[in-house]
């Protein structure tokens, strides 16, 4: 045999195999470019991406609607190094928090979460693992539960009457004759009456407290600290090599803040400790929610805290017990403030909701928390109110630990998804009016808070979904219908119509702090009984 032809002969079948595997390999990822659509994006700036768009006195979710309403209702933003995509849509929103809810089931490491969340063993902010799913197991099922929140039922009763009194006794004290109304700010009400709540059920401490005014109030300013921190801007979280250099100083500011944080936590728990060694509690069963966290901590079902040391136990419960106090405190807050004030912009709708509340309980009683579930315009005013000024307008953001598709869009793992819930719940496809205030949209709707109506999300949806949802609606509830029930509402002096503006940070507040005339509805002796 010729070896010379053998070999030639090799070679060409060699030649011709390789460029047959070329071409295949080729057909394959011409294939593959042409199905992988590319999200659409605004022109960006090299290095910093798309942060230029990002600044200025507008508030972020408005910031992201108008870039939505030019580039897509998926877009892509690149904050920096940090590939980052913006979901302003309802059905891709849903896509994203079922199909590939367990992809997006974790977090950006943010400042915030380092700081404030404890180094991330805030369930809020920690990752999808073990000690994610133990907390959110102790939140749902020991903390948040049905039977808990109904056990803690006076907290909730008797706060809302306490800052009733402390309305009326405003009115008391500023009126001049009878039936005189009297100007009074909303806000440091409302949060006063939060807090008090709040602190009660994880803690026992509260306006009941004797002694206890100059604590409430440090307690009240650190909650404001808390949540001007967290809204502060921070180059480090999208360019992680200037991040040591903390050149806006914001993570000084975190680190100051978590130091107190950490020492009246630290302090509540020592307090706790000691008073569960000296009194017998033999048959007594736990209620506050501190209680609750001393109690599992041993538990060897919980095995993030049961195996922990002690340091690092102490600092997963303070952080559980801190994301319920800060998250409910502002959130409720400002839901109620927005509700009052969309109320007293829309006297229909006032005049619709104190017929209800008149017809139903009168005027020879408070209302009660049972009472809620038979007053249902008052309850499409909180969903109404929730849905056109979100106290989160965006969703807490999320990170993909695993390639998916979305949308017909390829996200790779490590992308940031932000969903941007004020614009989906304006969204004129899926509500009729959206920029009104019309709570009769829910009279007889079965769209609900609960996460499966991604046309609405308040308290997000998925894994990922907040936990307090039930405890920040029996507080919204019964306050709001209090407030309504024992006082008449009017536009301050002056004023023939309000500005409904939201202000900046992390949550959604009024630009300006609410301003209202008010007038006793009932007798005295139902606003200031004990």
């Amino acid at each position: 045999m010729d070896t010379s032809c053998f070999l030639g002969g090799t070679a060409q079948a060699l030649a011709a195999s390789l460029l047959v595997a070329w071409v295949i390999i080729g057909i394959r990822l011409h294939g593959t470019s042409t199905k992988r659509k590319t999200l659409p994006e605004p022109p960006g700036w090299p290095l910093i991406g798309h942060l230029h768009l990002l600044m200025g006195n507008k508030p972020l979710h408005r910031v992201l609607a108008s870039l939505a309403d030019h580039h897509g209702l998926i877009m892509k933003l690149r904050m920096g190094q940090k590939p980052t995509v913006v979901v302003s849509d309802a059905d891709i929103a849903k896509e994203c928090l079922t199909t590939h809810d367990r992809a997006f089931a974790g977090r950006p490491k943010l400042a915030v979460g380092r700081f404030l969340g404890f180094d991330y063993t805030a369930f809020v902010w920690a990752s999808y693992g073990p000690l994610w799913q133990d907390l959110r197991k102790v939140c749902k099922v020991e903390l948040l539960s049905t039977s808990r929140l109904e056990t803690l039922s006076h907290v909730r009763d008797e706060e809302t009457a306490n800052c009733i009194k402390r309305l009326y006794g405003v009115w008391e004290a500023g009126r001049k004759e009878e039936g005189d109304k009297v100007q009074v700010g909303m806000r440091a009400h409302m949060v006063d009456m939060v807090i008090n709540v709040i602190r009660r059920m994880v803690g026992g401490w509260g306006s009941l407290r004797l002694g206890s005014k100059e604590e409430v109030v440090k307690f009240k300013e650190l909650v404001e600290e808390v949540f001007y921190v967290s809204g502060l801007p921070n180059l480090g979280n999208v360019l992680p090599l200037l991040g040591w250099i903390d050149l806006q100083g914001s993570q000084r500011t975190m680190k100051k803040v978590a130091k107190k944080i950490s020492a009246i936590s630290q302090l509540w728990l020592d307090e706790r400790r000691q008073a569960r060694q000296a009194v017998a509690v033999d048959g007594e069963k736990v209620t506050d929610f501190l209680d609750v966290m001393l109690s599992l901590s041993d538990d060897p079902k919980i095995v993030s805290l049961s195996e922990s040391t002690p340091q690092r136990r102490d600092m997963i419960i303070k952080a559980t017990l801190l994301v319920i106090v800060f998250g409910a405190t502002d959130t409720s807050s400002v839901t109620l403030e927005w509700a009052v004030a969309a109320l007293l912009s829309n006297p229909e709708a006032m005049r619709k909701v104190k017929e209800e509340l008149n017809t139903k309980i009168g005027k020879e009683r408070r209302v009660e928390e049972v009472d809620i579930a038979n007053l249902p315009y008052l309850q499409a005013v909180i969903k109404e109110t929730l849905r056109l000024y979100p106290p989160a307008p965006i969703l807490i953001p999320h990170e993909s630990m695993e390639d998916c598709m979305v949308a017909g869009f390829h996200m790779p793992a490590g992308t940031q998804l932000i969903i941007n819930a004020w614009k989906i719940q304006r969204d004129p496809r899926w509500w009729e009016r959206p920029l009104e205030f019309e709570p009769e949209r829910f009279i007889g709707s079965k769209v609900d808070m609960k996460g499966q109506h991604f046309q609405f999300l308040p308290f997000g949806a998925g894994r990922r979904a907040c936990p307090g949802t039930s405890l920040a609606l029996s507080i919204l509830h019964l306050a709001l219908a209090r407030l309504l029930h024992s006082f008449d509402w009017h536009l301050p002096l002056g004023c023939s119509s309000l500005d409904m503006t939201e202000g900046m940070g992390l949550t959604s507040p009024r630009a300006s702090p609410l301003e209202a005339l008010m007038e006793p509805s009932l007798p005295f002796e139902l606003l200031c009984e004990n």
